[in-house]
């Protein structure tokens, strides 16, 4: 019988010790990262992301401006348009007929009534419109433009 022990390269015990350093480093450069973020959020105050954003009834004195809008969508309505062949749609945050209004042209807002909602986008501006679109501040979504991004504001967001 041959009793020949097997022997480990050179080469193994390398490798071995290459992985534990590759595995020490990650570790190690792990905590730090962690320790870092840790400490960062104790020295920093949390930041509000809606901290320049204006309710839906500042949006008058605004017009053109490009802005953020937080509000609650009391009322969706739609309409089917003969002319364009498109149903418009339009959410609203008050019953007055000088409500900002969010327009959509072909896709529903009705699953925005009754939600607190954030809307980043252009106001119109009413002084280049014709007298019947004057009726208050308002962004519109269509085909040919895209001027609003709606979600669903953090609770606590609208009063």
């Amino acid at each position: 019988m041959n009793d020949k022990k097997s022997q480990t390269s050179p080469l193994t015990y390398i490798l071995i010790g290459i992985v534990i350093v590759l595995l020490l480093q990650y570790l190690f450069s792990n905590d730090q990262t962690q320790s870092f973020s840790t400490t960062s959020q104790q020295n920093n105050p949390t930041v509000n992301p809606y901290e320049e954003c204006i309710t839906w009834q500042e949006t008058e004195y605004h017009d053109g401006e490009t802005v953020c809008v937080i509000g609650k969508i009391i009322f969706v309505d739609s309409n089917y348009d003969d002319l364009s062949g498109e149903t418009i749609w339009g959410a609203r945050f008050s019953m007055a007929d000088d409500t900002f209004r969010v327009v959509s042209v072909g896709d529903s807002l009705e699953e925005w009534q009754g939600k607190c909602v954030v809307i980043r986008g252009t106001l119109k501006d009413r002084s280049k419109q014709e007298p019947e679109f004057r009726f208050g501040p308002w962004m519109i979504n269509s085909e040919f433009s895209s001027d609003y991004i709606i979600r669903e504001a953090p609770v606590g967001q609208c009063q």
